[in-house]
């Protein structure tokens, strides 16, 4: 991998690149790393968000928890929120006033 980040980056930047991606050593474990770096040499993905990309794709990688719905039972007053119909008008009159 450094060698390939070397070639694409021979300015210094994939030495860079390749320390960045050794100091995620630090959150994961070498089993998820090892599973990353291969996942993201396999996509063509021989970066730092590559390996990132790859951490999330992986069990007990970093993925985000699942959205939760909101309840807003108990708040009727708020139930049309996020179902009214979108005006464009608005804006096209923030686009002219900002010209």
């Amino acid at each position: 991998m450094l060698a390939h980040l070397r070639e694409t980056w021979p300015d210094g930047r994939g030495v860079q690149e390749f320390v960045r991606i050794l100091q995620l050593h630090q959150t994961y474990t070498p089993e998820q790393m090892e599973q990353a770096i291969e996942h993201a040499l396999t996509l063509g993905c021989i970066h730092l968000d590559g390996v990132l990309y790859s951490l999330r794709q992986i069990p007990g990688g970093s993925s985000p928890p699942p959205a939760k719905d909101l309840d807003l039972s108990h708040r009727p007053d708020l139930d049309a929120i996020g179902k009214q119909p979108i005006d464009l008008s608005v804006y096209d009159r923030l686009l002219k006033q900002s010209w």
